[in-house]
């Protein structure tokens, strides 16, 4: 599979999983996004150790009333994490961990790609330096 693939298995879909991410997650904030996040051991059975990590993408109705300026802004989201993902995934491997996150867009306007690419670039650093 290519390392810039963004297949189902690494989405985060399980309602379950997403809420209790809401509950016991860890936030970061590169703006216009903000990442919550949370650890989990390769060894706990909940998860799968082959996917090291599992995303969701957010944008609010409340700041963005129609479903096409949602929807640029979830593509354009998962695009930078897409191209820019590797680093961290080999990251994860390496250090036999999983983490699940979620990928909320805080931004009152829509903003071009290179402005989301750079904040998802900046999120991805800053993510290494709080694993447990």
């Amino acid at each position: 599979m290519s390392l810039f693939a963004f297949p189902a298995k690494e989405r985060l879909k399980n309602k379950k999983h997403i809420s209790l991410l809401f509950k016991s997650g860890h936030t970061l904030a590169a703006f216009p996004v903000l990442g919550i996040y949370r650890f989990n051991d390769a060894q706990n059975v909940h998860f799968d150790p082959d996917v090291p990590l599992k995303v969701a993408f957010s944008v609010p109705k409340k700041h963005f009333k129609k479903a096409v300026t949602r929807n640029l802004i979830k593509r354009r989201m998962k695009e930078a994490w897409r191209l820019n993902k590797k680093q961290y995934t080999e990251f994860l491997e390496k250090s036999n961990l999983t983490v699940q996150i979620i990928i909320i867009y805080i931004g009152k306007e829509p903003l071009t790609y290179k402005s989301i690419e750079k904040s998802i670039k900046k999120l991805l650093r800053k993510l290494p330096k709080h694993h447990p």
